[in-house]
């Protein structure tokens, strides 16, 4: 995951058997720790933005939590028991989207404000994985099986005008990447 400026890229990697966010200076290749796992905690999923979004189990679920790029003021943003992944940030950093698996056992897109506040859900219809943002944060790509088998959709930042992008592709190669 690259830092705004471009100056640092960011990574999960495991050191002697527990997982760290580390970042690392582009032109020096200096490495630092940013934030250690705690005790028995498994990290997925890193987002860049206002903060470092991660993917944390430490609560017994799969949960979003957020650290400042330094690694302070660790913080946990949802808290509903269910597994959450795949954060991404808007552009302007003021949103994110991610996944979470709902009571029927389907995956849908949801987004949040910076802060964890507001979450609502983009979809509601199959599951949904993997959000990543249009440059412009008008639209959000992500991966579905609607209809049945898996696809690269895109919707409006506010979860309508859904289309399908894909369609001839072996179900597991469908997943959007990221949108430049």
């Amino acid at each position: 995951m690259w830092s705004s400026d471009g100056s640092k890229v960011y990574f999960i990697a495991i050191d002697k058997g527990s997982p760290v966010i580390y970042s690392s200076e582009v032109l020096s290749g200096k490495r630092t720790r940013v934030f250690e796992a705690r005790s028995g905690e498994n990290f997925r999923g890193l987002a860049y933005g206002k903060w470092l979004l991660f993917v944390s189990n430490i609560t017994g679920a799969f949960e979003i939590w957020r650290v400042d790029s330094d690694g302070g003021g660790p913080m946990q943003i949802t808290d509903d028991k269910r597994e959450n992944g795949s954060p991404a940030w808007n552009p302007a950093g003021t949103q994110f989207a991610y996944y979470s698996k709902q009571a029927n056992g389907a995956y849908q897109i949801m987004v949040r404000n910076a802060d964890g506040s507001n979450p609502r859900a983009l979809t509601n219809a199959a599951s949904n994985w993997t959000p990543t943002w249009s440059p412009d944060g008008n639209w959000i790509a992500f991966a579905s099986n609607r209809g049945g088998k898996m696809g690269v959709y895109i919707m409006d930042k506010n979860g309508g005008n859904a289309q399908l992008l894909t369609d001839k592709f072996a179900p597991e190669a469908q997943s959007p990447g990221s949108w430049r």
